[in-house]
């Protein structure tokens, strides 16, 4: 589920599978190897391998807003 402000902007119930999380390199924005990678600003990043109830939810975007000096 990709959110933005606050709101849902999209979402996928495809499988992401069941592979290991190992100690992997981890490409934000552009694939391995690639040499198109992202150029913007990325404020924040909350990864949580499950998922999370809607208080948590809440908590962690006003976490992040705080960071940025917005308000939700």
């Amino acid at each position: 589920t990709a959110r933005r402000n606050g709101v849902q902007i999209q979402s996928t119930a495809t499988d992401q599978g069941s592979g290991d999380w190992g100690v992997y390199d981890a490409y934000l924005g552009a694939r391995a190897g690639s040499s198109r990678f992202f150029n913007g600003r990325l404020y924040a990043l909350i990864v949580v391998n499950r998922i999370l109830t809607a208080g948590e939810l809440a908590g962690a975007e006003a976490w992040a807003a705080s960071k940025c000096g917005i308000t939700l």
